[in-house]
């Protein structure tokens, strides 16, 4: 069975915790790879780093070894002046419908 893989346009977010409403089908998965906008991952938060999601819920949080944080760049880069980010989905029988960075507070 293949991958799939969905990314986003750089996002200008200060949220620190990324949550998705998704669907696995048996043997599928969801992992998320956090990137700066030239699409080097940041570190820990590549594909491998990821707790692959496996499950059917409307709202997960997706962590990292177990880390729920959603890291910000160092720097802004030169074409942009906030420090954007971008989301990279790997998907394997799944879906996923929709996904919300926000400060942790709140589901």
């Amino acid at each position: 069975m293949r991958e799939g893989l969905l990314q986003t346009q750089p996002l200008a977010s200060s949220g620190t915790r990324l949550s998705v409403n998704a669907a696995c089908d048996p043997g599928g998965y969801v992992k998320v790879e956090v990137t700066d906008v030239n699409d080097a991952p940041m570190p820990g938060r590549t594909r491998d780093d990821c707790d692959a999601f496996t499950g059917d819920a409307v709202v997960h949080t997706v962590t990292w070894r177990g880390d729920p944080s959603v890291p910000m760049p160092d720097t802004p880069t030169p074409r942009f002046r906030t420090p954007y980010r971008k989301l990279r989905f790997i998907l394997r029988a799944a879906r996923v419908y929709g996904f919300r960075l926000h400060d942790g507070l709140h589901r």
